[in-house]
């Protein structure tokens, strides 16, 4: 049997399998963006922490602010955006919504709802964004979020592992 760390306090607890990482995943990548004067390039991390293990986080720098910026959103969004099979077609209902431009292309879109909505995209690689999704699967599985967090919500209450059924 093999043991690894709960994300959220690093204790070793016994598993069935290997799933992979327990430290968060973090892709750095550089993508384009829409902005006053047309596309640029901005570079982006990715990030895929176990011990938040339905979501996904975009960190990048906005020039308009001068600062470090998270997009916060569901891994499953992103997988069903990955799925969709039509250019221009759409994902999403809240605050981002994902879009396919074509096969190799996706467009995340952030929105910031107020007075005045502003729209911020970036513009990313298919094949980056699947790899990343699909290295997030190996470190915590699709249907398995919900036994993590539980799993490493006891060890942070008590103190002690629980062991698997």
């Amino acid at each position: 049997m093999t043991t690894l760390p709960c994300p959220n306090d690093r204790t070793a607890l016994p598993i069935g399998r290997t799933q992979g990482k327990t430290t968060p995943v973090t892709v750095p990548i550089t993508v384009e963006t829409t902005g006053a004067t047309g596309l640029y390039g901005v570079a982006v991390r990715l990030v895929y922490d176990p011990a938040d293990p339905y979501a996904v986080y975009v960190h990048h720098h906005a020039w308009t602010i001068d600062a470090e910026v998270v997009w916060v959103f569901g891994r499953e969004l992103l997988d069903t955006g990955l799925a969709l099979q039509h250019d221009g077609a759409e994902e999403g209902e809240g605050d981002v919504i994902i879009t396919r431009v074509n096969q190799q292309t996706m467009k995340i879109a952030h929105i910031l709802r107020g007075e005045t909505d502003e729209r911020h995209e970036l513009i990313l690689s298919t094949a980056r964004l699947r790899s990343f999704l699909d290295t997030s699967y190996a470190t915590i599985p699709p249907g398995t979020e919900r036994n993590e967090r539980a799993r490493c919500s006891v060890t942070s209450t008590t103190g002690t592992p629980n062991a698997p059924a």
